[in-house]
């Protein structure tokens, strides 16, 4: 059964898993609408995600969880070590982040061979780090339930 027609009205012609988060925006401005015109009552409505657990249960999650961070770390170290190869610069780079603009923006995310200071990163981009990804993902892994 379709639980999320049973309680949201809401039909769906393929898996509510989401490709986009412009997908989940268009997903919420519809259940705004129909909750606005008495179809859905907000007080049955629950947000939940899936249970990563249940989604994956061979796969422990401090394993996964390792395995994810050896990944991003080595990402981040091949990326720093392109940077020194190319540097131009009289100091080698120490640190490389990650910079991306905060939703709804599509553009991108770009590296940099160092974080940049406040003054330099606009209001609507973050700056992330190899470990601040890893600790995401973690939370993420270790707090989806329903």
């Amino acid at each position: 059964m379709n639980l999320l027609f049973k309680y949201t009205g809401i039909h769906m012609e393929r898996s509510p898993i989401l490709g986009s988060t412009d997908e989940f925006v268009k997903y919420l401005e519809n259940l705004n609408v129909q909750i606005s015109r008495g179809v859905i009552d907000v007080g049955k409505l629950e947000l939940c995600s899936a249970d990563f657990a249940s989604l994956y249960p061979s796969i422990p999650h401090d394993d996964l969880i390792s395995k994810i961070r050896i990944m991003v770390n080595y990402l981040f170290s091949h990326k720093k070590n392109e940077f020194n190869q190319g540097n131009k610069l009289a100091t080698s780079c120490e640190e490389v982040v990650v910079v991306l603009e905060k939703h709804p923006s599509v553009s991108p995310a770009r590296w940099e061979h160092e974080k940049p200071s406040d003054d330099t990163l606009s209001q609507n981009e973050v700056c992330l780090t190899a470990d601040l990804i890893v600790q995401l993902v973690e939370y993420v892994i270790k707090n989806s339930y329903c």
